[in-house]
């Protein structure tokens, strides 16, 4: 190969890794890699070179048999705190609804109960919002130059959407002409904002307290917005300014707030729960200001997607050292070295998706979620292709690895299932091609170093949630003779892509004994989140296990 014909391979190989933009996150398959910080793509030597960079199969081990099996999950977005705090205002919102099916009034902790819950839905709405779990395993057997494989790559992605517009307070019902999925009728009558006013006789010219008619007039503003806007019916003899009133007083009245079934509160937090609501009011504006007399709560459209794939590999690999350079005296010894790898992958892919529609008012589908999910799948097969380059050179002595791979170059695709195309996901899954690059040294020959950076933004099941990864790894052999080896490994992770991403930390231990190795690791975030119990758990976290046989 001439010096130029090499240069312009080059030349391309990158100019392909770097246009791609768009592509599936990129799958940590092996206990090993994600110990090391998922940096993997510059070591070669084992089974898992041929998916990692196929070009390391021309260096290393004559034989290598590996069954991985790896997990993970991560809820992105602070998905759990919002859920959370979401969880905490379920009791005042059920009587938000059981205000609006029977037609009866609302209290000041109703209406700041609306208010902050329409905060907490608005954040769920953001795109990178929602769960993401990814579960890789299979087996891979690696004899000198030639590798084959079968491995097991699954992604799920639950994705949450709010309906905001169709939130408001009015009557309505559920039926077939507005949600297809219901089998059965239910009649919301609305809200009736003034109806305890006449129940229970309730001072409406005035704040009982004094100290409370400042408060009472900032939320006459809010109520005055929700009734024009909403259209929700008021007797004659009302305004906004009244009713205010009316709620400052039976709020904080022992004797009325017994007969609505509330604690009375004391003047200091009524009016703070003012304060809340004037807090927010500009939110609830913007979300009124969508709503007309016929966006009931009835005909709420807020539903959990889940999408995902899982995809089958069957893989045959072949790496090379690339011919006529491997002289130093050709292009300079530049390319000295320099290796190159294949992989063919036949690809069974199962699609699968679903939608349920939290509202509506079928709690045996939301049970059986999972399972439709499961069974709502399409089936189909593809061929994809990875390429690999491996660069070996010594410099001060050390031995230093840059690696290139490329992979699904051809962008294999998948049916969608029916139900996914009707509601506008496209008539295919597609896996975009993706590229990554890294360097691994080794400042001794007990000591390895490596980093992998994504040369492309990936996209995941999860919809505006993006992944594009950067990996820092360590491997220490403690003993490191051919028969009996105990490995220590640490590194850090960090999705570039997402700027509230924090570093992932990896770490774990390898046991080999007479070319039987036993590989454990994992990943936690740095990143927590508060459940309902009040404790903290890592935003993501991964584990792998790894039985492998080497000679």
């Amino acid at each position: 190969m001439k010096k130029t014909s090499l240069w312009v391979f080059c030349f391309f190989f990158v100019l392909i890794a770097v246009t791609y933009s768009n592509a599936e996150s990129f799958k940590i398959l092996g206990t090993r890699p994600l110990s090391m910080g998922g940096a993997y793509v510059a070591i070669a030597g084992d089974a898992l070179t041929q998916y990692w960079n196929p070009a390391g199969l021309a260096v290393g081990r004559d034989v290598d048999v590996q069954l991985p099996i790896g997990f993970q999950a991560e809820f992105t977005g602070n998905i759990l705190n919002s859920a959370d705090r979401l969880s905490k205002l379920a009791a005042d919102y059920s009587k938000i609804g059981e205000a609006q099916k029977n037609g009866k009034s609302l209290t000041l902790n109703d209406i700041s109960a609306f208010a902050k819950g329409l905060k907490e839905l608005d954040e769920l709405n953001k795109g990178n919002k929602g769960v993401v779990a990814d579960i890789s395993g299979g087996g891979d057997i690696r004899i000198k130059n030639i590798a084959v494989s079968v491995n097991n790559f699954t992604s799920i992605g639950a994705d949450p959407t709010i309906d905001i517009k169709n939130i408001g307070l009015q009557g309505g019902s559920f039926s077939p002409q507005y949600k297809a999925s219901v089998k059965m009728a239910e009649t919301y009558n609305g809200v009736d904002l003034d109806k305890f006013i006449t129940d229970y006789g309730v001072q409406t010219s005035a704040t009982i307290d004094p100290s409370l008619q400042v408060s009472a007039n900032t939320l006459s503003t809010t109520i005055n917005d929700i009734i024009t806007k909403l259209n929700l019916p008021i007797s004659s003899n009302l305004d906004a300014q009244k009713i205010a009133n009316a709620i400052i007083n039976a709020a904080t009245d022992p004797a009325i707030a017994a007969q609505l079934g509330i604690t009375a509160l004391t003047a200091a937090e009524a009016k703070d729960a003012v304060a809340q609501i004037d807090e927010l009011n500009p939110l609830l504006n913007t979300i009124l200001a969508g709503a007309t007399a016929n966006s009931s709560y009835a005909k709420n459209n807020s539903n959990l997607t889940l999408r995902g794939a899982s995809v089958v590999e069957c893989s045959l690999g072949y790496g090379m050292k690339v011919p006529y350079v491997q002289d130093e005296d050709v292009a300079y010894g530049i390319f000295n070295g320099l290796s190159a790898g294949l992989n063919v992958k036949y690809l069974m892919g199962y699609v699968a998706y679903k939608k349920i529609e939290v509202l509506s008012n079928d709690s045996s589908e939301a049970g059986d979620l999972f399972k439709d999910f499961k069974d709502d799948w399409e089936q189909s097969s593809a061929i994809g292709l990875d390429l690999g380059l491996l660069l070996e050179k010594r410099f001060l002595g050390r031995q230093v690895n840059f690696g290139m791979l490329l992979r699904n170059i051809n962008s294999p695709s998948f049916k969608q299932p029916l139900t996914a195309k009707n509601d506008g996901e496209g008539s295919n899954y597609t896996i975009d091609p993706q590229g990554r690059f890294g360097v691994a040294i080794w400042p001794f020959n007990w000591w390895t170093i490596s980093s992998d950076l994504d040369m492309t933004k990936n996209s995941t099941p999860l919809p505006g949630y993006y992944s594009r990864q950067w990996g820092l790894g360590n491997e220490f052999n403690l003993v490191n003779k051919p028969w009996f080896n105990i490995a220590l490994r640490a590194g850090v992770m960090k999705n570039l892509a997402e700027s509230t991403s924090k570093l992932a930390y990896t770490g774990g231990f390898g046991l080999n004994l007479f070319h039987f190795v036993i590989d454990l690791g994992g990943a936690f975030s740095s990143d927590t989140v508060e459940i309902s119990s009040g404790d903290k758990i890592p935003a993501s976290a991964s584990a792998a296990a790894t039985i492998s046989f080497n000679f």
